[in-house]
């Protein structure tokens, strides 16, 4: 049985005990009923122990404060900041701590997690940048991994951070992290086994070696995670063969057309290599935009064995051999069958565009905020209500596509954005964000903040495909 303890504030303590003693003395202070106990914000678990602590009891931990900022993997540098909280070491001894046999998965409210190592926990062992440059550098100072509940001497905003978000904080404003390490709405702390670290190689028209920490990101469920359920009724998680492909196939590694369906459409071959040099092919015709085909990392939510550690290809219509074990490497051979990609001459033809009409998709909302005189949330209810067109613009890489959305300077006419002001950040909900330069974006005339069936969504012709951004939630003026 697990023993769990609640951690609250004294006076709840000590009001109970002048009851349960039955003290004669007349008293006005009265105890309160169970619903209006602080309600716990933070589980910590640890086997079969369980600790749960309020907002309160949390800051009355020792604190710690300090630096911190983050990289995203387009690059984009948040620059860092002071932020305060309780190092994760301070929360983990209230469950016997963490050893070399043990590692720490921290999840967020929404089920997004990440899995830390014992050095990370305790030594602050992370790769840092320049804040500057954003190129790897050795770190400046060391590092403490926190759950921060202030962030320049104010509380955390509730609604853009939760209570709690993990950050990694020094003395040095110079260094920051990547940008998956800082999880917001933070409500979970549990003590697992030890896992082991891996790597996985992606070559095509670029390079990236894809840290465990940056795939189990992106397989996250409020990300790009997918899953598959053999005939053994076995749960593999992870992410599709097609977006790995996207990373690499082209300059362009994580907007909504990172995936580049021309090349794709010309023919490439792409080979699965694992660690002994087995090897399977597949044509890009065949992957192409296909969720079905999968590099798993879970299997019924637990790492591989030792056969297939630490990823497998796997999916219902691949074949035995196909379903690839122990994968090191994604190779994309561009070389030999992309000629036919490149036209020789550009001749312009009618296209007819398919004009398109959705709902507002629910429960959605945007953010106006930065340089601007006074913030603004859009909710989905205030943009149905706005007056929205249906038109035809032109994608940098899917061409002519019929959109429905409201013209930026429309929504730009509800705010005022300050002199200053000299740039935007859209921002999407998996941390995704592109920066514009706000005098090219005022002078875009048929750019619009819209819509399709599930998600909020920019749509920026003229600009690069990064510009397009799905599932958008803020709109950032600096």
């Amino acid at each position: 049985m697990k023993k769990r303890l609640l951690l609250i504030p004294l006076i709840f303590v000590l009001i109970f005990a002048m009851t349960a003693c039955g003290t004669s003395t007349k008293t006005d202070v009265t105890a309160p009923d169970v619903e209006e106990l602080p309600q716990a914000i933070l589980e910590i678990t640890n086997g079969d122990q369980v600790v749960d602590l309020t907002f309160d009891k949390i800051r009355e931990l020792p604190a710690v404060e300090g630096f911190a900022g983050i990289m995203s993997s387009t690059g984009k540098i948040t620059a860092p900041t002071t932020f305060k909280g309780v190092a994760l070491t301070t929360l983990l001894e209230l469950v016997d701590g963490i050893d070399d046999s043990k590692s720490l998965e921290v999840t967020a409210v929404d089920g997004y997690s990440m899995t830390m190592s014992m050095d990370q926990v305790i030594n602050g062992s992370f790769i840092t940048y320049d804040a500057g440059t954003g190129s790897e550098i050795e770190p400046l100072a060391p590092m403490t991994a926190i759950l921060a509940y202030e962030m320049d001497g104010e509380l955390l905003d509730e609604v853009q951070d939760g209570n709690l978000r993990m950050m990694m904080v020094s003395d040095s404003n110079l260094q920051v992290v990547d940008g998956h390490w800082s999880i917001k709405w933070v409500n979970q702390l549990k003590v697992k086994e030890a896992f082991v670290d891996w790597e996985l190689e992606l070559t095509g028209a670029i390079d990236e070696t894809m840290q465990r920490a940056d795939f189990e990101s992106g397989a996250g469920e409020k990300c790009h995670g997918a899953s598959f359920v053999d005939n053994k009724n076995q749960t593999w998680t992870g992410i599709p063969l097609w977006l790995l492909v996207g990373r690499v196939d082209d300059e362009d590694v994580h907007s909504d057309g990172a995936y580049n369906d021309e090349l794709a459409d010309a023919g490439y071959d792409i080979d699965v290599v694992a660690v002994d040099g087995y090897t399977v092919t597949f044509s890009s015709k065949d992957i192409t935009r296909n969720d079905g085909i999968i590099v798993a990392y879970l299997v019924n939510g637990n790492p591989l064995n030792t056969e297939d550690f630490p990823l497998r290809l796997v999916g219902e219509n691949l074949t035995g051999k196909q379903q690839i074990g122990a994968i090191a490497s994604i190779v994309l051979r561009l070389d030999e069958h992309t000629a036919a990609a490149v036209p020789t001459e550009t001749v312009e033809t009618p296209v007819e565009v398919e004009m398109v009409s959705y709902d507002v998709p629910a429960d959605k909302e945007v953010k106006l905020t930065g340089a601007v005189e006074s913030e603004l949330v859009l909710t989905s209810e205030d943009l149905a209500g706005m007056e929205a067109v249906s038109v035809a613009i032109e994608h940098p890489k899917k061409g002519a596509m019929g959109i429905i959305g409201i013209p930026l300077e429309k929504i730009f006419e509800l705010i005022t954005v300050k002199s200053d002001a000299a740039a935007i950040v859209l921002v999407a909900s998996d941390g995704y964000e592109v920066e514009l330069p706000l005098a090219d974006v005022l002078a875009c005339e048929n750019c619009y903040l819209g819509w399709d069936e599930e998600f909020i969504r920019s749509y920026m012709p003229g600009f690069e495909s990064s510009a397009f951004v799905k599932d958008l939630v803020e709109i950032r003026f600096k």
